[in-house]
C-alpha cells in the first residue's frame, strides 16, 4: 500500500500561495498512485483562532475526493504543555476547536490495519494537557494495542524522539517528558517500527533503539535560522510511505511547482513575523 504524508500545509482564506502549494502536493499524489493520504497537522494556519479556516481548508482538500485521514496540529486546536511548563504561541487546547476538528475532519486519533499492520494516528496536542480528553485518549490506546496484531507503525504531529542537544532544543517541539515516557512504555509492549511526525518544518531522519523516525517535512514553508535553529534539512516537500506484509519504506517526494516559501515572507498570514527577523524565538 503507498501512504502519502503531508504536513503543516497552514491553508487560509488569507492565503493563495499556500494553496498553489497544496495543489502541487495534490497533482503529485496523483501521480504516485498513493491509495491513502495521512495529513499529519497544522492543516491551517491559525484555525485555533478562527474556526473558519477549519472550514476553509477542509474544503479545499476535499475537492480532490480521495481518502484522507487527518491529525491535530497546535495551529488547528492549540498545544499541550511543553517542557518547563513551556506554553506554545496559540496556547491550550481549545475544546471548542477540538469539536470543531471532529466534525470536520474525523477522528482525531484512530488505528488502521492494513498489510499485517497496525497503524495508529495519535493526538499529540493531548499529551500532558490533562482533564477527560487526553484520559480518553490513553484508554483507547491501551485498548487498540491490546487488540491490535503486527508491527505498529504511529503517526502524530510532534516527533517523539530527541534529535538535538537539550542546550539546543526547542522547549515546545516534543510532548512533555513524563507524556512521552508513559506513551514509550506502551509501544514497548509491541513490535514499534516507525513513528511519523510534522511540527518541525524540516526534513530529518533518525533511528532510535531500533525505530525509525522520520520528520516530514512542511508542504508550506520554512523557517530560516534566525527564527529556528537548524536540526535536520530545511525544505519543503513530502513523504511516500510504502507498506507490504512485515516490511516498510519511506521516500521523500518534491512535486513539482512547490515552491519554498519562506516564513518571514508571510506576514499576510501571521503578521506578528515581520519583528521576527532580529532574532529567534525557537519556535516550534
Amino acid at each position: 500500500m503507498k501512504i502519502a504524508l503531508v504536513t503543516d500545509t497552514h491553508l487560509s482564506p488569507r492565503d493563495a500561495l499556500l494553496a498553489e502549494n497544496w495543489r502541487a502536493v495534490d497533482r503529485w499524489i496523483d501521480a504516485q498512485g498513493a491509495e491513502l493520504v495521512v495529513h499529519l497537522g497544522d492543516i491551517t494556519a491559525d484555525g485555533v483562532g478562527d474556526a473558519a479556516e477549519l472550514v476553509h481548508a477542509r474544503q479545499l482538500i476535499a475537492r480532490a475526493g480521495r481518502d484522507v485521514l487527518f491529525l491535530p496540529g497546535n495551529h488547528d486546536i492549540g498545544d499541550g504543555p511543553g517542557d518547563d511548563g513551556a506554553v506554545s504561541h496559540e496556547g491550550p487546547v481549545r475544546p471548542e476547536r477540538l469539536a470543531d476538528f471532529r466534525r470536520l475532519f474525523g477522528p482525531d486519533f484512530w488505528s488502521l490495519d492494513v498489510e499485517g499492520w497496525q497503524l495508529l494516528g495519535l493526538n499529540a496536542q493531548l499529551f500532558g494537557a490533562g482533564g477527560d480528553e487526553e484520559g480518553r485518549q490513553w484508554a483507547w490506546l491501551d485498548e487498540a494495542l491490546a487488540r491490535g496484531a503486527g508491527p505498529v507503525g504511529v503517526f502524530c504531529h510532534k516527533p517523539l524522539a530527541l534529535a538535538e542537544p537539550a542546550a539546543a532544543r526547542a522547549r515546545t517541539r516534543y510532548p512533555i517528558a513524563p507524556a512521552r515516557a508513559k506513551l514509550s512504555a506502551r509501544l514497548a509492549r509491541r513490535d514499534l517500527r516507525f513513528v511519523a511526525s510534522g511540527h518541525v518544518h524540516q526534513a530529518l531522519g533518525v533511528v532510535t533503539d531500533g525505530v525509525e523516525h522520520v520528520w516530514v517535512p512542511s508542504c508550506a514553508f520554512i523557517m530560516p535560522d534566525v527564527v529556528q535553529a537548524p536540526v535536520g534539512e530545511k525544505r519543503v516537500g513530502v513523504v511516500l510511505l510504502e507498506i507490504w506484509p512485515g516490511g516498510h519504506r519511506f521516500s521523500s517526494g518534491a512535486p513539482a511547482g512547490l515552491v519554498r516559501h519562506n516564513l518571514l515572507d508571510l506576514t499576510h498570514i501571521y503578521p506578528q513575523v515581520a519583528d521576527w527577523g532580529t532574532g529567534g524565538d525557537g519556535r516550534p
